[in-house]
């Protein structure tokens, strides 16, 4: 659903081409190993900026379709619009919101890559459809029942059943045939993971010791022959699909996790999907982080990760979560065995931060903003930094402070008139993007229309939303 055959999602949504900016980098005293990545912004065009078969695992917690809004516990816009699933167009358009970022998903894995897709009843079902579309259905590899339980007493004045479990969908990169499956290049990583014994299931089979005190029970095999199988030489349960074990987390409990997410998932649930198909080194992706939960859990395994999320709020929080866990856990350790806790870089998609921009080199700075603009940063004649198409584009200071004055405007139009010689045209207008303007640079720019004809824009910085296009023939 959404998918055109020529441009695919890019119809629906169209791709953006802005920079990255790099707020800060967090050290923790390992700079030769490559940094983590922490991203604020619109998670479908983070996506389509990284690399093709980069990550390892990617676990996705996004909205549930649930047609409610969730309470409010910071109280800013950006959680306000995280925290709500209500859509407009209804399911058809929670779908198509949704795959233009699950067929990015299997864009980014490897060949020995997985999926965990975190949903419930409102739309886990249309879900499931829409993975095989995109994934294959020979891809499907597990149905997960996560069984959290319910709060203390339950819900005694409930009318139907009580909702106590999640789903999620497990698929894989590569298809799960038994050929494909023996190629190691392509072959899905799983690491089996084994369960202690209930105490039932120890009383009814272990029942017998031997004369050293170790527990067993006896098993026949073929031919008769009856061998012992050792309590403490047992693996233990394998996972099934069906988890019971680990409980959830509420958003007004005692537990040491709660940061105040209504939809805040435990650290043991992500611990058991980054184990399971992950090992030591890969790659960890989250593009609907919240919290913060899924790169504090791969930080502490030792895996690298690739964690997103829009509210600006959230990012900060799991900013603050990351460091505190390095720190912690830096502390715990000796000396001598420090764990090597790679950095992590925060990065900001199409929202940016006027204090970092104003630190910025001035070839750099310009380059970022003519980037933002959509305009080519390549020029010959002096005076003229980029082109917007056949326009002339120019770039003030990096510095707020620093406003254009008439004759940043009347330098201009002397490399306007340049161009328009140089290439001989009738080319009579001009684009100066800069934090702000003073007044004599507006009247500059009023006197040269009525002279030459020429026509200046003006665009401010300051606040993008609300910057006002003057232009001197206003």
């Amino acid at each position: 659903m959404g998918w055109d055959r020529r441009l695919g999602f890019r119809k629906l949504f169209p791709r953006l081409s802005l920079p990255f900016q790099v707020v800060e980098r967090v050290r923790f005293g390992h700079p030769e190993l490559n940094p983590n990545r922490l991203f604020c912004g619109d998670n479908l065009q983070v996506m389509r900026s990284l690399p093709a078969e980069s990550i390892d695992l990617i676990y996705a917690d996004p909205p549930f379709f649930s047609q409610r809004e969730y309470s409010i516990v910071w109280n800013d816009d950006g959680e306000r619009r995280s925290f709500s699933d209500v859509w407009k167009d209804g399911l058809n358009g929670y779908l198509i919101w949704m795959n233009a970022r699950l067929a990015e998903s299997k864009r980014l894995l490897k060949q020995t890559g997985s999926l965990y897709l975190h949903c419930d009843w409102h739309a886990g079902h249309y879900l499931k459809i829409e993975l095989d579309k995109i994934f294959g259905y020979h891809n499907f590899v597990r149905e997960i029942i996560w069984n959290y339980g319910t709060p203390s007493g339950g819900r005694t004045k409930a009318r139907r059943p009580v909702k106590s479990h999640d789903t999620l969908l497990c698929y894989a990169k590569s298809n799960q045939s038994p050929q494909t499956q023996k190629d190691k290049r392509r072959r899905t990583k799983y690491n089996p993971i084994f369960l202690p014994y209930s105490q039932n299931y120890l009383d009814k089979w272990f029942k017998k010791v031997d004369e050293d005190g170790r527990r067993y029970q006896e098993r026949k095999r073929a031919g008769g022959k009856v061998d012992r199988q050792y309590l403490d030489e047992s693996k233990g349960v394998p996972l099934s699909d069906v988890w019971t074990d680990i409980p959830a987390i509420y958003a007004r409990g005692s537990q040491k996790q709660v940061i105040g997410y209504a939809t805040q998932k435990p650290e043991s649930l992500l611990e058991r999907i980054i184990k399971a198909s992950s090992d030591e080194g890969d790659v960890v992706g989250d593009f609907f982080c919240g919290g913060g939960t899924t790169p504090a859990v791969a930080q502490r395994l030792n895996r690298k990760y690739i964690a997103c999320d829009s509210n600006p709020t959230a990012v900060s929080v799991t900013r603050d979560r990351l460091i505190d866990q390095a720190e912690q856990t830096q502390m715990n350790e000796k000396s001598s065995k420090a764990v090597a806790v790679p950095d992590f870089t925060l990065e900001n998609w199409s929202v940016y931060e006027a204090k970092a921009l104003s630190k910025m080199p001035p070839e750099t700075f310009r380059a970022f903003v003519l980037k933002c603009f959509g305009a080519k940063g390549k020029s010959e004649e002096a005076g003229v930094h980029g082109w917007k198409g056949p326009v002339p584009v120019w770039v003030g200071s990096s510095k707020p402070r620093e406003r254009v004055s008439a004759a940043d405007v009347e330098a201009f139009a002397n490399a306007v008139r340049r161009c328009a010689r140089y290439k001989q045209t009738n080319l009579r207008e001009g684009i100066m993007l800069a934090w702000a303007f003073r007044v004599d640079a507006k009247q500059a720019a009023e006197q040269l229309r009525k002279l030459e004809e020429v026509d200046f824009h003006f665009l401010n910085l300051t606040n993008p939303k609300k910057r006002r296009k003057l232009t001197a023939t206003k």
